[in-house]
């Protein structure tokens, strides 16, 4: 399924379960922002693929030996069964899939590791990554970092980015991200497509 166009916008984590840990100044603002781009996109036929994270009940992909992942599955939060959908997994409605939109699960936290992401995004012939998504300092920067590895164009829409943590927000998309790709905002995104 070749793309004539050669980017995709990559919409990340954007769950009830992830968004409602942000902060609730500025939440509302940051998802219209999201739908704007994410319409934007779409307007200008450039696909929007939606990255989340998946595992399988009693999380089998998961070491206990790490705590960060032991603490996740701590919860049910993130267990996807098939067929079954539990409250808060679900994306918000400002970034909700369209019917034939591409969904992406991943078992970590980069949006290529052990995912089909690599495969569609060559198949579909997509040199340049516009990375969108919750939180900057998780999905965000290991994503960024390894579509640089793996020789894709990368931009990172700075506004359509959140963290729990606006300084850490701040750094990695004024200091630390432009050495792997651009930043911008939304705004000029849109008015180059």
């Amino acid at each position: 399924m070749a793309s004539s166009n050669s980017t995709a916008l990559l919409v990340m984590d954007l769950i009830h379960n992830i968004v409602n840990r942000l902060p609730e100044a500025g939440r509302e603002e940051y998802l219209a922002r999201v739908s704007r781009g994410i319409a934007a996109a779409r307007e200008k036929n450039i696909p929007v693929i939606h990255v989340t994270i998946h595992f399988r009940p009693g999380y089998p992909e998961v070491p206990r030996t790490n705590p960060f992942w032991a603490r996740i599955s701590s919860t049910d939060d993130f267990v996807h069964v098939e067929g079954q959908k539990k409250e808060g997994q679900d994306f918000v409605a400002e970034a909700a899939p369209r019917e034939g939109e591409i969904i992406i699960n991943r078992p970590r936290i980069s949006a290529f590791y052990n995912s089909d992401l690599e495969v569609v995004l060559r198949s579909m012939g997509v040199k340049n990554l516009a990375i969108a998504g919750v939180a900057t300092s998780g999905v965000v920067l290991s994503t960024v970092r390894e579509a640089f590895d793996r020789d894709y164009d990368v931009t990172v829409l700075d506004d359509l980015c959140m963290d729990r943590d606006e300084e850490v927000h701040r750094v990695l998309t004024t200091k630390v991200f432009s050495w792997t790709g651009n930043v911008t905002s939304s705004e000029e995104w849109i008015n180059k497509l």
